[in-house]
């Protein structure tokens, strides 16, 4: 899967601006267990007052979810690299991010068909995990273990510099303009406009909404 099918495929609607807590996240997941669960009880015939409980006890079941959502919070938000054994022994990036995927895909489902919570916040964290591994696969030119979700070399757009900067799109075109203060450079791939992975994390670091990520010595390998 190409890293835009990724991306798309983590977080279907791209809101750069979108901002959140670590307890709204942690809410949210709970809240979509909730709703994941009432939409089982639902499909299984249920009466309403049973359905209700069925969520209520997946919701109380979602511990391992809100270790893998503070895990992506401080990755994604705060730039600590994934300590993924956090949430169990023998787990690897890959793992937490795929079944956080899957919460959120069943949660959207659920939001659609009955109404229940839309994992917004969920979708923005896995965005911009897969955009921070991405970035500094690229721009620091290590070969880091496999829990490295991202493969794609390719540039940039300025949305995906918009998320990790948690800004609106207008205002990070705004920043590549000639007359900005601390000027984005863009390339052209094509009719593209992107960024290079060396000039986002340049541009990005200087961010008061970014943190650059701190990669800890034992989950590099060695150098390209």
């Amino acid at each position: 899967m190409s890293f835009e099918s990724q991306l798309n495929f983590y977080c279907p609607i791209l809101n750069p601006a979108l901002r959140c807590t670590k307890e709204q996240v942690l809410e949210q997941v709970r809240d979509c267990m909730d709703g994941i669960g009432q939409g089982l009880g639902n499909i299984a015939g249920m009466e309403t007052d049973q359905s209700s409980t069925s969520g209520k006890q997946y919701r109380l079941k979602s511990a391992r979810l809100c270790r893998i959502a503070e895990v992506l919070y401080d990755f994604a938000i705060e730039g600590v690299w994934p300590d993924t054994g956090r949430v169990g022994e023998g787990e690897h990036l890959d793992d937490i991010v795929g079944d956080m995927a899957f919460l959120s895909g069943m949660a959207r489902v659920a939001a659609e068909l009955y109404g229940s919570e839309v994992p917004t916040f969920v979708e923005k964290l896995l965005g911009m995990a897969l955009l921070r591994t991405q970035l500094y696969a690229n721009v620091e030119g290590l070969e880091l273990d496999y829990a490295t979700l991202a493969t794609d070399h390719s540039p940039l757009t300025l949305q995906h510099v918009a998320m990790l900067a948690q800004m609106t799109e207008k205002a990070v075109r705004n920043a590549t303009q000639p007359t900005a203060k601390d000027r984005l450079a863009t390339i052209k791939v094509g009719a593209k406009t992107m960024v290079t992975h060396e000039e986002a994390l340049r541009w990005l670091s200087n961010r008061r909404n970014f943190k650059p990520t701190v990669i800890p010595d034992n989950v590099i390998t060695q150098p390209h």
